[in-house]
């Protein structure tokens, strides 16, 4: 005599939770998988490598010619064999770090695209709504639209955390975090802005308030697009010593980039600072910053130009 669809609500529930949730650690494992890629692209730990690229090498590279010079202080191929190496550590650290933030770049653009996917949806739920509460008012079933628009709530959960209640009418509402994504037959859309601090955040377009985005893949892209927790050393007297504490795992590796270079550069400064040239001369600094009006951090070191425009004033040597 018909034919009933048969849907457990509960299991629905259950599985869009676990849905955000798997998206969410998907789009974590594309991070790092991209990242790992990445980072074997600099790897050269074997000393027996021929590689000059790598990360590790450049910096062995850096020391071995302190030891060159250490050997030989007055030799000028050796001093500009220092620069050399001190220029390719740079290179090598701020080129990584150039595209660590081109992926966090990727992010920032998959968090868009999400968002405009999620606006899409949430269109073609309300206007299923609509179909499916005139199929419905005379008694009607609408089986087919109603599968559709599970479909379509199933694909927003794969991108953020929802809530679904289900109407007397025959429509469904959708919610984010308590405010209705879908309402009947409306939608409303959801925007990407620069917060104050200049990273990313998903509103509401006609709120102008965050959306309270925690799970998906949007949640995600969000965390992996934010720089803000990227700063600059202010003690650089201790020994490297990093730990994680973002929620951005790109982040995560830049910041322990930074530190590190900020750490080396820093304390062969100190170091140098306490002795003298080939002049007599009191050291100056080898790595200075780049760009005076951002801080002393990766992608804005650089070699003094003093000291690679004049060799000799590389501090070998102490009075006397």
């Amino acid at each position: 005599e018909s034919i009933e669809r048969v849907r457990n609500s509960f299991l629905d529930k259950t599985y869009r939770s676990a849905n955000a949730s798997t998206e969410y650690w998907k789009a974590k494992d594309s991070v790092l998988e991209d990242a790992q890629a990445l980072l074997n692209e600099y790897d050269s730990s074997d000393s027996t490598s021929n590689d000059t690229n790598g990360l590790q090498k450049t910096i062995q590279n850096f020391f071995d010619a302190w030891d060159d010079l250490a050997n030989d202080p007055s030799s000028q191929s050796t001093r500009k064999a220092l620069v050399e190496s001190a220029t390719a550590m740079l290179d090598t650290m701020n080129d990584l770090d150039a595209e660590l933030s081109e992926m966090q770049d990727n992010a920032a653009d998959r968090l868009e695209k999400g968002v405009d996917t999620i606006n899409d949806l949430a269109q073609q739920v309300a206007k299923l709504n609509g179909q499916i509460a005139a199929t419905e008012v005379g008694g009607n079933t609408a089986n087919d639209l109603e599968d559709a628009r599970d479909e379509l709530i199933d694909q927003i959960s794969a991108l953020t955390n929802i809530t679904v209640v289900e109407q007397s009418g025959g429509t469904t509402d959708v919610y984010i975090g308590g405010v209705s994504l879908v309402q009947g037959v409306t939608a409303r859309a959801l925007t990407t802005v620069q917060s104050n601090n200049q990273q990313l955040a998903v509103q509401w377009a006609d709120l102008h308030t965050d959306a309270a985005i925690n799970n998906g893949s949007l949640k995600a892209y969000m965390e992996e697009a934010d720089t803000s927790a990227l700063s600059a050393v202010t003690d650089t007297t201790g020994a490297y010593d990093f730990t994680t504490s973002g929620a951005s795992c790109i982040a995560n590796l830049r910041q322990g980039l930074n530190d590190l270079l900020t750490s080396v550069a820093a304390q062969v400064n100190d170091l140098l600072a306490t002795g003298t040239d080939l002049e007599g001369s009191t050291g100056v600094a080898l790595f200075v910053v780049a760009d005076t009006n951002n801080p002393f951090m990766v992608g804005n070191i650089a070699v003094n130009p003093a000291i690679t425009a004049d060799v000799d004033k590389i501090a070998a040597g102490t009075t006397g």
